[in-house]
């Protein structure tokens, strides 16, 4: 609790840099106004049920009341995040302490607990990626228990687990294939036993059965994969990305390169990471003495969950690699158990050796974590994640009429600090223009009634690069620049126009 209590604080630190972003608040408006069309897919009466087209609103339904007691701010919005991953830390623990043992467990969880990865990318929650790694740990937790005590609610647990994680995303997806793999070989294993237990064995296949074909029904209804961009059946593009991404993630220097600023994956970490999860596999299956089937599945599990991530094109993310978490740290946590097992002779100095290795990791975790920390207050170069956003909205909410964001990332900021209707995106019209759209743009500011602002970001943030070029010949003789705002740097950022 210790370990978790120092996370928390750690995260809440600076809690609202770097700024908020874009897709980090797709989430608000199902949890506040519910404007029909702001992030709002589908819904059952006034309930909503998916943000996105694979992302439900399982977030939106958990910070609904949260939004109403405390309103809306960067710390509102992060800090459920961080509480949500430790929660799902604290699963963790007797999880693989039953599943495996004690040091080990302690070993994966003082390891989970600093990982740069998962503390940055569900801190600030851009995947989103809280609930996702807290219903993984559930998931574990679950599976532990029934390994332990092979009882009907321990499947039941698990399948609504499950499910859930599928409904927060659809490539939660991954994780069921992965536990249907991996349940097919323990099925195998332990033929002889579930013949007795053939009402677990039957709920858990009916489950699974519900779970595939309501992910089936809605991707293929709903045109899931046109949505989500091209397939094909090369692996060298999808190559290109998943090697340096998963290095980033696996040396925990991801969301820094992504979001603050250029920073390469720790090429020693990143072998050492691997060296140890190879061991780990490889004595869980060939040592006589070492020998798990849990850890053997959980070394299944993260292989073919990366492999579900290299095949599908468009999982190039952070927020997508980081799918092998927890499950890839406890296979490299055994890892240093078998190697120490075999090394050393006595029990004593394996636990010594195990407790060098928390040191260690906590050592690299607390060096990298401190250049992380460094960074944020400063003006980061994905101008996505700028704190000007603050500056920004603090201004407009002294102005009145209709506001236009012209480029990607600035309206659900914007909307997730002060939740209004008076917010539009243009900046998708903008992006891809072809004849008639840049003039049905204008039509539609102008036939808008009252007082109206148009935001961008200035040229040397852009996120669409054209958009300004775009804006202007949509509409450049009607604007009218009235401010520029500034990041912590004073470098400009956004660009506010009046229209006139």
């Amino acid at each position: 609790m210790a370990l978790l209590a120092i996370r928390v604080g750690l995260s809440w630190h600076a809690i609202g840099d770097p700024g908020l972003q874009q897709d980090e608040t797709l989430f608000v408006n199902a949890a506040t106004l519910r404007l029909p069309g702001l992030n709002l897919v589908h819904s059952f009466g006034r309930v909503p049920l998916m943000i996105f087209p694979y992302i439900g609103a399982l977030k939106s339904w958990l910070y609904y009341p949260l939004f109403k007691v405390f309103g809306n701010s960067a710390a509102v919005i992060r800090v459920p995040a961080v509480v949500i991953t430790s929660l799902g830390l604290l699963f963790v623990y007797p999880a693989v302490r039953d599943l495996v043992n004690r040091p080990v467990a302690l070993l994966a969880f003082v390891a989970l607990c600093f990982d740069n990865s998962v503390f940055w990318l569900t801190r600030d929650d851009v995947g989103p990626s809280a609930l996702e790694f807290a219903l993984k740990c559930a998931a574990l937790f679950c599976a532990a228990r029934f390994a332990r005590t092979p009882r009907q609610r321990w499947i039941l647990l698990l399948l609504a687990v499950l499910a859930l994680g599928v409904f927060n995303k659809l490539n939660f997806i991954w994780i069921v294939n992965a536990a249907t793999v991996v349940s097919l070989i323990v099925a195998v294993r332990y033929r002889d036993r579930l013949r007795a237990q053939w009402r677990i064995a039957a709920t858990w296949i009916g489950g699974l059965a519900l779970i595939y074909a309501a992910w089936g029904i809605y991707y293929l209804h709903y045109h899931i994969g046109s949505i989500v961009g091209p397939s094909g059946n090369s692996l060298i593009q999808p190559w290109a990305d998943f090697d340096p991404g998963t290095s980033g993630i696996l040396s925990g220097t991801w969301f820094y390169s992504y979001a603050l600023a250029p920073l390469a994956p720790r090429a020693a970490i990143v072998w050492i990471v691997i060296a140890l999860f190879t061991a780990g596999a490889i004595a869980s299956v060939a040592v006589p003495r070492l020998r798990s089937l849990p850890v053997a599945a959980l070394a299944l599990t993260t292989v073919l969950i990366s492999f579900q991530t290299l095949i599908t094109l468009q999982a190039t993310a952070g927020w997508h690699y980081v799918a092998i978490y927890p499950f890839v740290t406890i296979v490299a946590a055994y890892g240093v158990y078998a190697i120490a097992r075999i090394v050393l002779l006595r029990d004593t100095l394996v636990y010594v050796a195990l407790a060098g290795a928390a040191i260690l990791a906590l050592t690299y975790d607390g060096l990298l974590m401190a250049k992380y920390f460094d960074q944020i207050g400063s003006e980061p170069t994905n101008a996505a994640w700028s704190p000007a956003i603050y500056n920004l909205s603090r201004d407009l909410r002294h102005t009145k009429g209709t506001i236009f964001t012209a480029d990607w990332g600035i309206l659900n900021p914007l909307f997730a600090l002060d939740p209004s209707g008076r917010f539009r995106e243009l900046a998708f019209a903008l992006r891809f223009p072809v004849p008639g759209t840049l003039a049905a743009v204008e039509a539609q500011v102008g036939a808008t009634p009252g007082p109206k602002l148009v935001v961008t970001h200035v040229d040397s943030t852009l996120q669409f690069p054209d958009a300004n070029k775009d804006l202007i010949s949509a509409m450049g003789r009607h604007l009218d620049l009235v401010r520029v705002v500034s990041g912590p740097d004073h470098r400009p950022v956004y660009a506010v126009y009046r229209y006139r």
